[in-house]
């Protein structure tokens, strides 16, 4: 009897945990990288403008020359539409907004814009280090398929203003 007690047990238990990592895995995640719908659109020259007027320590302007672009801004590559701006240098804020073919060029871009974050970071890790703080609070989302990055001195404006944006 008190075999078949703990038999009985261990396959309650079993059942247990195997409805629990179930309803954990529903088909959805927690977290993805894309949680608007695809048929979000952007106005990428109109999100450059208003992102333009968050708060910067820097002087930000429009950088238009392609040959600029892809020297300093390799992660654009493939982007069927981009809207950058930059500042000095001495800072490391800039707004960079990039448009694909596809959600899924999108988010295989993403882990370009990671990489420029980092090496950013290593950059202002010690190079006018005061300004790395702007660097953690960086916004890089991809938003069906578009890529937004943006580092600011206000990135809760920065957020605000792409939420606006939103068509």
């Amino acid at each position: 009897m008190n075999k078949s007690i703990k038999i009985l047990s261990l396959l309650l238990a079993l059942l247990t945990l195997t409805f629990v990592f179930v309803s954990c895995s529903g088909g959805e995640s927690g977290a993805k990288e894309t949680e608007a719908p695809k048929d979000v659109v952007f106005d990428l020259s109109a999100l450059g403008t208003a992102l333009s007027k968050v708060k910067y320590e820097d002087e930000m302007a429009e950088i238009t020359d392609d040959a600029v672009i892809s020297a300093i801004y390799p992660e654009v590559s493939g982007a069927v539409k981009k809207v950058i701006y930059g500042g000095s240098g001495a800072t490391p804020e800039e707004i960079i907004l990039c448009e694909f073919e596809s959600a899924d060029a999108a988010n295989s871009a993403k882990a370009r814009f990671e990489k420029h974050l980092e090496d950013k970071k290593g950059i202002f890790d010690t190079y006018n280090a005061e300004y790395r703080p702007l660097l953690d609070k960086a916004v890089l989302e991809v938003i069906g398929k578009y890529v937004i990055y943006s580092v600011s001195a206000d990135a809760d404006a920065a957020k605000a203003a792409i939420e606006a944006a939103k068509k």
